[in-house]
């Protein structure tokens, strides 16, 4: 999907090639068989230190710790693109408020624990400060990502069965 909304804020029309792997896609791309592919550093960070594919851009708003010297999309020219990964923690609708706090509050301080941090540095992701993980927050970024994402998703007729 990422290319998918790369793409349509480029304004090309690109066949879409669905793998089942990213080490699949990487194979076409050293083969020749594809142009481009849109992957998360962790998993492409071999090739690219191999030198069998070359980095473009990182496509997150900010640029990787494992690749810094890697421009973003935004800085070469794609104002405000955003492709970043996330993960959320999720509860039943309905779930009393005192035990989301109490999940909340466990997850912030496991982020805060230095060994958790860099450990998820090294894979590549980026570890948000504290504001960014409150349910105020996540509720408006969520529908932030819903909206962008839609239209990324209707670009590709995709349906829902």
């Amino acid at each position: 999907m990422t290319c998918v909304l790369l793409n349509g804020t480029i304004g090309v029309s690109v066949v879409h090639v669905p793998y089942r792997s990213s080490s699949l896609a990487e194979q076409d791309m050293m083969a020749g068989r594809i142009d481009f592919y849109c992957d998360f550093i962790s998993t492409a960070l071999p090739q690219i230190e191999a030198g069998t594919v070359k980095p473009i851009a990182t496509l997150t708003k900010e640029r990787s710790a494992m690749l810094p010297d890697l421009a973003t999309a935004d800085e070469q020219g794609l104002a405000g693109f955003d492709a970043s990964g996330w993960y959320a923690i999720e509860t039943p609708k309905g779930t009393p408020a005192a035990i989301v706090q109490r999940l909340n509050k466990a997850m912030s301080d496991a982020l805060d624990n230095p060994s958790v941090r860099e450990r998820l540095t090294k894979l590549g992701n980026t570890v948000v400060p504290p504001p960014q993980r409150t349910t105020e927050y996540f509720v408006p970024f969520l529908k932030a990502e819903i909206a962008k994402w839609t239209g990324a998703m209707k670009a590709t007729g995709l349906t829902l069965d």
